[in-house]
């Protein structure tokens, strides 16, 4: 078992992957926002020309589709926006436990709130994974915890009935404990740390690939609808 000091170096689980998936997300809002804003400007070029009746319809209810599907695409870019300061407020807070026994008082709830705000928006399996997670016994001990708030307090052992890694952790912050460097409840975080950071991992991969298809199906489309026009300038440039 790892005694080093910095057991709970939270740069090492690339917990910010989860961040970066949230920027991905917002990439590919803009992908959308783009082709949408490409096609109503299409569209009002030929509904100022159009002479036939049926095609000026059609051209409109086009134009008031694109304009309901952009203005889909600002809803949701804003709530990913304002998702994304959420993680990055977590991602600072979590890295307060890092700090162990020396982190300030104050800073001890926000630490845990941040553990478990990433532990809440975590893939549904790799929550299970984490819950999974024995607790070691000795992680129960209650040397492996301190008090910032009373320093020189003694602190009873968890509950025997503590089985999981995840309640143990839900222990600790019901008491507002910090976890010592190097205990054994350490361990039992950076195994949690772990199961999230190689989640986020995977969904990385998973956005990224959605991203490229989604540029790809857009393209497509971009040329079906510009076709179905009747659009007699240069297409435009592939997003």
């Amino acid at each position: 078992m790892s005694t080093a000091p910095d057991a709970l170096d939270i740069a090492k689980f690339k917990l910010d992957t989860y961040k970066t998936i949230i920027d991905l997300q917002i990439k590919a809002m803009d992908v959308y926002g783009e082709f949408n804003l490409r096609m109503m400007e299409a569209a009002e070029k030929q509904i100022k020309v159009a002479t036939d009746q049926f095609k000026l319809q059609m051209l409109q209810q086009s134009y008031l589709s694109f304009r309901a599907a952009q203005q889909e695409v600002i809803r949701r870019g804003f709530a990913l926006q304002q998702k994304l300061e959420r993680y990055v407020s977590a991602l600072n807070r979590l890295n307060y436990l890092a700090m162990g026994e020396t982190i300030p008082p104050m800073f001890v709830g926000l630490s845990w709130r941040g553990f478990w705000f990433l532990t809440s928006q975590a893939p549904v399996a790799a929550v299970v994974a984490m819950s999974a997670i024995k607790c070691d016994p000795a992680a129960r001990k209650g040397s492996n915890f301190f008090n910032p708030q009373s320093p020189s307090q003694k602190l009873s052992n968890a509950p025997a009935n503590i089985k999981s890694a995840l309640t143990l952790m839900d222990w600790a912050r019901d008491g507002q404990l910090v976890i010592r460097l190097g205990s054994p409840a350490s361990e039992q975080l950076r195994a949690l740390f772990k199961v999230m950071g190689d989640a986020a991992q995977d969904q990385r991969t998973s956005v990224e690939s959605s991203l490229k298809q989604a540029r790809d199906e857009l393209t497509k489309l971009r040329e079906m609808s510009w076709k179905s026009l009747d659009l007699t300038a240069t297409p435009p440039k592939k997003p």
